[in-house]
């Protein structure tokens, strides 16, 4: 394995240089090298540049080194990088371009490097990123921006590399944080601490939110920077103050916010006609309209009319007239009824049908032909039937007559078992 350190700093000829680098810092070398060097072998693995005072790594910068797993260029004057100037690099698993005075990445800035898992841009200068900065990178793991001038959370551009795991942005100008956020995966981690968020209305829904955004690493560790009489002030101890009862709900990203005002911006202008055109009476005795006709939507409301806003769509105005109201209400009322009503009918039909069958399977059989004898008839006729009982006196009496005459008690006895008609 070859390593390879420019420049050497033991070589007797010096090539002094100096540039202003990081938050000011002047930078003073005795060896420096004036462009990137090259005829590395086409073995080396790892490469370390320091004191580089070219500004620019032009496209190729680092040819027939395929084989190379690490590249530092620190401490140097880089501050633009060309699209491809790693190209054919396709191993390189991390690149470190720490303490340069890089200021904005250009898309497609680390093209080809396909296998690379960590990159570190520390201690530059960079406030901008284009959305397609970090393209080509499906295996970067780790993204180190430390020390920048970041003012936002850069959501769109962090969200090239499918496979990132930790982001830090720590020691930057970051004043807020966009609900755009939560679109990460919650398996990716930030770190935002020491930046200078801002703790007004803005940052409300973040400072309710926070326990339950566990993209955020150390949030018990973020402290407002302004205004001043909350300056110093962790946002953890801030949320009694400022949530309320119920945790806030998320605002709109800036995607649907953008596209809502767009919609309403759109639709400030639509008439809406009302499909009324009835009068009340005013005080002083005269007739005024009882709705607004060609109003803009915000101010004109009705009973009737809707119009309803789909986000990315067109408006749908709805108009509900007398007559679809009453076919409405008229099939929700009838369709029951109607079905009550056929089940009490066929109830009725299946009772009347069930008697009338018992009442044929009970009635006796006769042949038309047979004749009929009168005891036949009155067998059939059901007569009425007497009996007689002894009350009172009538009692009594009878017990006296039977003991004068046994002959007549034992009539009377047998008489008292007949039943008389």
């Amino acid at each position: 394995m070859f390593d390879c350190q420019c420049p050497n700093r033991y070589e007797k000829e010096k090539c002094p240089c100096s540039w202003v680098g990081h938050r000011g810092t002047t930078y003073n070398h005795g060896h420096c090298l004036d462009s990137v060097p090259t005829g590395f072998v086409k073995e080396t693995k790892k490469i370390y540049i320091n004191h580089l005072r070219s500004s620019t790594l032009l496209e190729w910068s680092f040819p027939n080194i395929s084989d190379l797993r690490r590249l530092w260029i620190q401490r140097s004057n880089v501050s633009s990088i060309r699209p491809g100037a790693f190209r054919g690099l396709s191993f390189l698993r991390e690149l470190r371009l720490v303490d340069n005075r890089i200021s904005r990445l250009e898309p497609d800035a680390f093209l080809g490097l396909e296998t690379l898992e960590h990159l570190f841009l520390d201690k530059n200068a960079i406030s901008a990123m284009s959305q397609y900065a970090f393209r080509g990178l499906p295996h970067l793991a780790t993204l180190h921006l430390t020390n920048n001038r970041l003012t936002s959370l850069p959501v769109n551009v962090l969200l090239q590399p499918t496979a990132l795991t930790m982001a830090d942005l720590r020691n930057n100008s970051i004043t807020t944080i966009d609900s755009d956020v939560t679109r990460f995966k919650r398996n990716l981690r930030f770190r935002i601490e020491d930046n200078v968020l801002r703790c007004d209305g803005n940052l409300t829904w973040f400072i309710c939110n926070l326990p339950h955004l566990k993209q955020i690493s150390n949030r018990n560790n973020l402290t407002c920077a302004s205004p001043g009489d909350v300056q110093g002030t962790a946002l953890s101890a801030m949320r009694k103050d400022v949530c309320p009862t119920t945790t806030a709900a998320l605002p709109p990203s800036t995607e649907n916010r953008s596209r809502i005002e767009s919609v309403n911006q759109d639709t400030s202008n639509v008439s809406i006609s009302s499909p009324y055109n009835e009068t009340i009476p005013a005080e002083d005795g005269s007739e005024r309209s009882a709705t607004k006709d060609n109003e803009p939507v915000s101010r004109q409301t009705t009973e009737m009319d809707h119009v309803i806003i789909l986000p990315g769509g067109d408006p749908i105005t709805n108009k509900n007239d007398d007559s679809t109201y009453i076919l409405a209400m008229t099939s929700a009322v009838a369709v029951p009824l109607l079905f009550v009503l056929a089940s009490v009918g066929v109830l009725f039909i299946y009772k009347r049908w069930r008697e009338a069958s018992l009442a044929d399977h009970n009635e006796p059989t006769r042949r038309d032909d047979e004749p009929t004898s009168p005891e036949t008839d009155r067998s059939l006729e059901i007569e009425p039937y007497a009996v007689t009982y002894a009350e009172g006196k009538q009692a009594s009496d009878n017990s006296a007559d039977r003991e004068t005459n046994p002959a007549a008690q034992n009539q009377i006895s047998g008489d008292d078992n007949t039943i008389q008609p």
